[in-house]
């Protein structure tokens, strides 16, 4: 009889260790769905918030230097979320076209993240240099963009401000 019962407390207690692994498995799959079921295109402002270059030579600015840069994002005129970007400077195609290895994380508020990532090009502008014209390989999402694939085409209207155009296919 004592053996009876040590072995349903033994089972009773290796179920529910088992029904709350796999509750706990199933309470940590995503809940969103992904969003991008056809194709999508839309566009976001972004405004420089924060900038840190880190010079890690002292000397002028070169390769393995890297910048940081958070900018607030906005879609048809309302907050939408914010980019965290860092930018490594590689070596340049020109003395004049400073290139830089660069991570791109746009958070959208209650929505997910896309990430992107590329070489970008710089050009010379009134301010020092500016970037030209490129396009952004989507690498990644979550939440609602857990499934997102494409490309970002970017556009700098000033130093600080910029129009982020993303095509989005599933």
């Amino acid at each position: 009889m004592h053996r009876f019962r040590t072995l349903v407390v033994t089972t009773a207690v290796i179920l529910s260790l088992a029904t709350m692994a796999v509750m706990s498995i199933a309470s940590a799959t995503p809940n969103n769905q992904p969003d991008i079921t056809t194709a999508q295109t839309f566009t976001v402002l972004a405004h420089a918030t924060n900038f840190k270059m880190i010079n890690v030579d002292g000397e002028d600015i070169g390769p393995g230097d890297y910048l940081v840069e958070r900018w607030a994002l906005r879609r048809s005129g309302s907050p939408a979320g914010r980019l965290n970007d860092q930018c490594t400077i590689n070596f340049n195609q020109t003395p004049s076209n400073p290139t830089a290895l660069c991570l791109f994380a746009f958070t959208f508020s209650g929505k997910g993240e896309i990430t992107a990532e590329s070489s970008v090009v710089f050009a010379p502008a009134p301010e020092g240099f500016r970037p030209v014209p490129f396009d952004l390989p989507v690498t990644g999402g979550t939440g609602s963009y857990q499934n997102a694939r494409g490309q970002i085409h970017v556009q700098f209207r000033d130093l600080a401000d910029a129009s982020f155009t993303f095509h989005l296919i599933p």
